[in-house]
């Protein structure tokens, strides 16, 4: 009942302002539309007045349990304005009415000609803005590269970065063939490295023909690429077929075997503070997609690290080789991602537990001792963020189940703890949002929490 009223207060507004508008005769669709576009935009500047804007709808019906709400104030706006429009309406119809439709109409040369005009701005602005982006890009294009090669490795640079670039890729065949071994795999790589920029968010990026670099990627990332291009050499395309189920070993091989051939920490301490904050269960990173609906979707890449140290030490060095292996016979038959891990150990002579058992325990021994606890809640479209200590917080959105890291928005909290919701996520009648703390130059999130918007 309370939604078939909404929609007769809807209704009746509608009536009201189209009678209004009728009396300037065509003037009066210029007048309709102008509105909604300026209610389309305010709306989403304001998101707060949305409800008060015409053709932008006035809220949804809120539902606790099976009892409905709705926000009253919009409802009473919006019978006023109906209230107002067929009342005017009628007096006009009963008096000048005949003498606004005259006016009215003698004012609409004028209105399509500044209609015209201003769309002819529009279309000339944004063709503008649009050559002047094009005209960048072939500019980028069209810059000197070089070529600089290491036995059956190239390396592409920007001639002015070639200097700096060399410096991280020296003995660059050398650091290929010591990841090869570390992987169990002995043949030489043939494939082009392209230190002429990579995705959004990447450092860099294996593309299964050629590896994709920022201009200036740190050797480390190089050698991590170059890791994941041995394991595809290993497992073939079945690392992307079974990848619901392997992303974090197949990142956290990568970063493992890039630490020990490069240098950096053994055992990872965010990935200790990452279990300490929300203990990891094994069976929700082996499924992906499960994962990344209410956990950090970077998270995996330091707790697969301490994962393939598990592997490590329970199985021993030929287990990694035999794993790649192993994914690469299952090819694209579908399985679980538990029941591929435990044919995983049946393949290759370890005990699945024992490893998980292993991995529990380096996550625990590499726990800081206190960790800030950290609380939110969202009201009228901020984030209110608490800290148990003092801590550097830091809040991210994301539409509802968007898997993509590259459409989050990070919003640092401010002093008093609070991030507004990005104007940008209000268009949805709801948004998901995480918060987590700065540790040790990195985040330790909480999990994704979907709230309303209106």
């Amino acid at each position: 009942v309370l939604g078939y009223a909404v929609m007769f207060v809807g209704s009746f507004a509608g009536l009201g302002c189209g009678l209004l508008a009728s009396w300037v005769g065509g003037l009066g669709w210029g007048v309709l539309l102008v509105s909604v576009f300026f209610g389309a935009v305010f709306g989403e500047i304001f998101p707060v007045l949305r409800p008060f804007m015409l053709g932008a709808g006035f809220g949804e019906l809120q539902f606790v349990s099976r009892t409905a709400s709705h926000p009253w104030l919009p409802v009473v706006f919006w019978a006023f304005v109906g209230t107002f429009g067929v009342s005017f309406s009628g007096l006009l119809f009963l008096g000048p009415g005949a003498a606004f439709t005259r006016r009215g109409s003698l004012l609409t040369g004028g209105v399509r000609v500044i209609t015209l005009g201003c769309v002819g701005l529009l279309v000339c602005g944004l063709g503008g803005l649009s050559l002047l982006l094009l005209l960048l890009q072939v500019g980028s294009l069209v810059r000197p590269i070089e070529v600089v090669e290491y036995g059956p490795l190239r390396v592409l640079v920007h001639a002015e970065n070639r200097a700096e670039v060399e410096k991280i890729t020296h003995h660059l065949d050398e650091l290929s063939v010591e990841i090869g071994a570390a992987m169990g795999q002995g043949e030489p790589l043939v494939l082009d490295l392209e230190f002429l920029g990579a995705q959004d968010n990447h450092g860099g990026l294996f593309t299964g023909g050629k590896i994709r670099l920022q201009p200036l990627a740190e050797r480390k990332t190089v050698a991590h690429e170059l890791a994941h291009a041995h394991a595809f050499m290993v497992s073939g395309p079945a690392a992307i077929y079974q990848g619901d189920h392997t992303r974090f070993f197949s990142e956290g091989l990568a970063e493992w075997v890039a630490k020990r051939v490069v240098g950096g920490e053994r055992i990872p301490a965010i990935a200790g503070a990452i279990h300490a904050a929300d203990p990891v269960e094994f069976e929700m990173m082996v499924e992906d997609e499960a994962w990344t609906a209410e956990r950090d979707l970077v998270a995996t890449y330091p707790l697969g690290e301490v994962f393939v140290e598990a592997l490590d030490q329970v199985a021993g060095a030929e287990s990694r080789a035999c794993v790649l292996q192993g994914i690469g016979e299952q090819g694209r038959t579908p399985i679980a991602g538990l029941a591929l891990w435990v044919t995983l150990g049946q393949r290759c002579g370890f005990e699945l537990e024992a490893v998980i058992e292993r991995f529990e325990a380096l996550l625990v021994e590499a726990a800081p001792d206190s960790l800030p606890v950290v609380d939110a809640y969202v009201n009228d479209q901020t984030v209110f963020v608490t800290a148990s200590t003092p801590a550097r917080v830091v809040c991210r959105f994301r539409r509802p189940s968007d898997g993509d890291a590259t459409n989050y928005v990070h919003i640092w909290a401010d002093d008093e703890g609070q991030c507004d919701v990005p104007f940008n996520f209000l268009s949805s009648s709801t948004v998901e949002y995480q918060v987590g703390f700065e540790f040790a130059d990195s985040v330790v999130y909480e999990r994704w929490i979907e709230a309303p918007t209106r």
